[in-house]
C-alpha cells in the first residue's frame, strides 16, 4: 500500500536523495581516477601498486593453507619411528594352572 503520511514533496525529495547517493557511489571510482590523473599521478603506477597490494593480501591469506600442506608432506616423507617401549609377554603360571584344571573337568 502507499504511505499517505508523507506529502508529495517529501516523497520526491526522498527519491532524489536515495538515487543521488547511489549515483555518487557509482561515480566515485571514475572521479578518483580522474582526480589522480589531474594531480599528476600516472594511473598505470596506481594500478601496479594496488595490484601488488592485492597480491600480498592474497599471499598472506593463503599462507596457513601452504604451511599445513607442507607439514602434511613432511609427515608423509618422514620415516616412521619405531616405538621405544618393549613389550615382553610372560605367561602367568596361576592362570595357566586354573585353565588346565577347567579343561580336565
Amino acid at each position: 500500500m502507499c504511505d499517505d503520511s508523507k506529502t508529495p514533496i517529501q516523497r520526491v525529495v526522498a527519491g532524489l536523495t536515495a538515487s543521488g547517493a547511489g549515483g555518487v557511489a557509482k561515480a566515485s571510482p571514475g572521479i578518483a581516477v580522474t582526480s589522480a590523473g589531474v594531480m599528476g599521478f600516472p594511473i598505470e603506477t596506481w594500478v601496479s601498486i594496488l595490484t601488488c597490494c592485492y597480491l600480498l593480501f592474497m599471499l598472506v591469506g593463503a599462507m596457513p593453507k601452504v604451511i599445513e600442506a607442507l607439514r602434511y608432506l613432511y609427515r608423509l616423507a618422514k620415516p616412521k619411528r619405531e616405538s621405544s617401549i618393549s613389550v615382553t609377554e610372560v605367561p602367568d603360571q596361576s592362570v595357566t594352572e586354573k585353565l588346565e584344571k577347567v579343561k580336565h573337568e
